[in-house]
């Protein structure tokens, strides 16, 4: 901050010369001379000043969810269940848990909502932490961050592409339940792209341990991974249990029930009271395609949300293993 100190000190020497001037009047001209030099000095002076903290803000960026997430990782897993996977691309880190029975069930792939920490969920902790003393290798994927994928909105671009077509969106506006679209196809596409990336590189870690695999999924990761196996772009498993499923948009929510219904493998989902609505008011349109679907290997079930923290951890092992156990695994 020494540009600060020297106009300060430029003030206080401001306030001599005109005292000087002042007393001596033989010398006015002499002072008017160094007062519009110190003048110039000060308007250069604040010049500097500005200059220099709006380049200190340019280069403060922004810190990402992944630095927090990855902060949270640090302080609250071990060292050792720690590690880093590549996709081709990026490294992104993931946790990894061995199973503690000596006889080896499989490998749950857990697949956390995006934008969310994989630390202290109810659910998502639960499976990781409770899992492998049922005999089951728990492999935590971090989820890439919706920022570091969907690309900035241009206002003007958007206001250009309304004044084309004004009478459409004034049409599709008036529909009755009509919603705007929340997630773009260029989003879909790349985030889809960036988990099937993150779960293969998780299978090469996985072909050293034995048995099923199954995959966790919570949220809107349910959206994108079902979608994935739909298109067969990654191993598909032997039992799927998802979380709170769902994707904040009418159409994505419905194709995700339709794709549910038409899996071969068993499905469990599991909800609570307090999920999203999306959550809430789907359940039951699931359940009726599973059904229409005659897929028999469908199965729905309530944890109850008065319960605490930790119960609603035990619950949600119980009810999965529960599910392993009656499909055979």
């Amino acid at each position: 901050m020494a540009h600060l100190f020297l106009i300060k000190k430029y003030l206080r020497y401001k306030r001599t010369v005109l005292i000087i001037a002042a007393d001596n009047k033989s010398n006015r001209n002499q002072s008017l001379v160094i007062y519009m030099k110190l003048t110039s000095m000060l308007a250069m002076l604040f010049w500097l000043s500005f200059s220099l903290q709006a380049s200190v803000a340019e280069q403060q960026m922004p810190i990402s969810k992944t630095y927090f997430q990855m902060l949270d990782i640090q302080h609250f897993v071990k060292d050792k269940e720690i590690k880093i996977l590549n996709t081709g691309e990026q490294d992104f880190l993931a946790l990894v848990k061995e199973q503690t029975t000596g006889f080896s069930r499989g490998i749950a792939f857990i697949i956390p909502d995006i934008n969310q920490p994989v630390a202290k969920q109810a659910a998502v902790n639960a499976t990781y932490d409770q899992l492998n003393d049922y005999g089951w290798t728990s492999i935590l994927l971090t989820m890439p961050s919706q920022e570091s994928i969907e690309p900035p909105i241009n206002l003007l671009e958007v206001q250009a592409e309304l004044a084309k077509n004004p009478e459409q969106e004034t049409n599709l506006d008036i529909k009755a339940f009509h919603q705007s679209d929340v997630y773009s196809e260029q989003f879909i596409e790349n985030i889809e792209e960036k988990i099937e990336q993150r779960l293969n590189s998780a299978m090469e870690l996985a072909k050293q341990h034995a048995g099923f695999y199954l995959f966790i999924c919570e949220g809107k990761s349910c959206a994108w991974l079902t979608s994935l196996l739909q298109q067969e772009r990654v191993t598909t498993p032997d039992a799927l249990v998802m979380l709170g499923a769902h994707i904040p948009q009418a159409d994505l929510n419905q194709a995700l029930a339709m794709r549910v219904s038409k899996t071969e493998f068993p499905v469990l989902e599991l909800y609570q009271d307090y999920d999203s609505s999306w959550v809430t008011n789907h359940v039951t349109t699931r359940r009726k395609l599973a059904r229409k679907e005659f897929k028999t290997n469908y199965r729905q079930r309530k944890v109850p949300s008065h319960f605490g923290y930790l119960s609603r951890q035990q619950r949600t092992v119980k009810e999965i293993y529960g599910f392993l156990v009656a499909s055979g695994m």
